[in-house]
């Protein structure tokens, strides 16, 4: 009992430190005797009339029963909730891991999502959140597994189906973002040095999908402006001319993004010019953005905008504009990326 005395400066009171449970992320109840304290003084004021010896007694059984408190389920709860935390890092990090692989056509990026998905899926298998006793952690383990599920229905017909994508898959993301942030604050969730930046693109949503021709909304600094994604062209004739006459390979096509492209708000007099470069991003299955050339030939009905650079439109006034780019003879599916929306495009 001695040791477990401490001394009150301020107040000139001893204190009996009682042991309480810190539960830690390895499973262990950690005994810490700071928290709850009961005064000496008082107590064996209140049990004056009793004897001494019946008060430390008393004081023995108390702390017996705190003692009793921090054992047994509370600690197999610990380690089932530790358990779940490190499922859920090793399906991120088998995730980063299968997310890194590159795509070589929309077929195998599809097939990456999904292996994406099933490896998280298989990692919490075990699982289920009626296994555990604490309500609120039962419920990350809900969430946490149904957000995969969303997330593996969203890939129906992906990406011909943009409603089902938009409603199941990114809804999906960001629900299980929102979990891992959870278990990151709460329950010290965290990755090893190989991944340690596969969280931060973990918790990052995914762009929602548009189909092509719809009119995307978006702001720059300059201003307000809309465009639509009208389709994707090889042109022979240039792709011709800028292999006999630009040193392009035979396996080079030169492209076009046809666009229209409309200036909300956007001042001519202040701003010279718009760089699609810096407001698209249009990549191939692989996830690498196309590199605009800086030379252009005439495409009819459309205005080049060579090396992404188009000249202020006024304000209010719609255009259709032909982005050029360097494409490969062999793919022919794309990506374009306006702020936080995408569309897939097929070359023609």
């Amino acid at each position: 009992m001695d040791d477990l005395l401490a001394w009150d400066r301020k107040s000139g009171r001893s204190f009996i430190l009682l042991p309480h449970c810190s539960v830690c992320r390895i499973g262990l109840v950690a005994l810490s005797f700071t928290p709850i304290r009961i005064n000496v003084s008082a107590a064996m004021g209140r049990i004056k009339t009793m004897g001494k010896r019946f008060g430390a007694v008393l004081c023995v059984a108390v702390l017996g029963l705190s003692l009793i408190g921090c054992g047994g389920v509370n600690n197999e709860e610990a380690q089932r909730q530790a358990s779940f935390v490190d499922a859920v890092e090793a399906g991120i990090a088998d995730w980063s891991d299968v997310s890194s692989k590159r795509a070589g056509s929309i077929d195998e990026q599809i097939s990456l999502l999904q292996q994406g998905i099933d490896v998280q899926i298989d990692a919490a298998s075990k699982f289920k959140s009626e296994d555990f006793e604490d309500e609120s952690f039962a419920d990350l383990v809900k969430d946490y597994k149904s957000a995969l599920d969303m997330e593996s229905a969203g890939l129906v017909n992906y990406p011909n189906d943009p409603a089902t994508y938009n409603d199941n898959y990114v809804k999906g993301c960001k629900k299980a973002a929102s979990v891992v942030r959870e278990l990151e604050d709460k329950a010290g969730l965290k990755m090893d040095d190989d991944h340690s930046k596969a969280l931060s693109k973990y918790v990052k949503s995914p762009s929602e999908l548009v189909p092509l021709g719809q009119t995307i909304s978006f702001e720059t600094e300059a201003g307000g402006m809309e465009l639509s994604v009208d389709g994707f062209v090889v042109d022979a004739d240039s792709s011709q001319r800028a292999r006999e006459f630009d040193g392009w390979s035979e396996n080079q096509n030169y492209s076009y993004l046809l666009c229209t492209v409309t200036n909300d708000s956007i001042d001519p007099k202040t701003t010279d010019g718009i760089s699609f470069g810096d407001l698209i991003q249009t990549k191939g299955p692989d996830g690498i953005d196309l590199t605009c050339p800086n030379f252009s030939y005439e495409r009819p009905g459309y205005e080049i905008a060579t090396g992404g650079y188009l000249g202020t439109m006024p304000e209010g006034s719609t255009k259709k504009v032909a982005v050029p780019y360097l494409t490969d003879t062999s793919v022919t599916d794309y990506c374009v990326v306006v702020g936080n929306v995408l569309c897939f495009v097929k070359a023609q």
